[in-house]
């Protein structure tokens, strides 16, 4: 199941934004926070922007986007801070 509207802690934190699973980690952060109930929406219900891909389509859609990168330039920079941005969410 995947969260349909972010949840938010007391001071307005983003715990889990629209479209994340209902992971092991997310409930646990949701218990801690006494959060019973969630919205929860079937992927249709979901703009294609708020979906949480699977790491390798996250990474070859990001390939697609920056596949003419010379080395050393700061596009090829930003394209590995993303690719270890993605892979440590894909961790979580």
């Amino acid at each position: 199941m995947h969260l349909a509207k972010p949840v938010c802690d007391a001071g307005g934190r983003v715990i889990a934004g629209s479209g994340s699973a209902l992971t092991p980690s997310v409930l646990r952060a949701l218990r801690r926070l006494a959060i019973q109930t969630v919205v929860v929406a079937d992927g249709a219900d979901l703009a294609g922007w708020e979906r949480v891909r699977p790491l390798d389509e996250e990474l070859a859609r990001l390939g697609e986007r920056l596949r003419q990168v010379d080395d050393g330039s700061a596009r090829a920079q930003l394209h590995g801070a993303l690719e270890r941005r993605l892979a440590r969410r894909a961790g979580r």
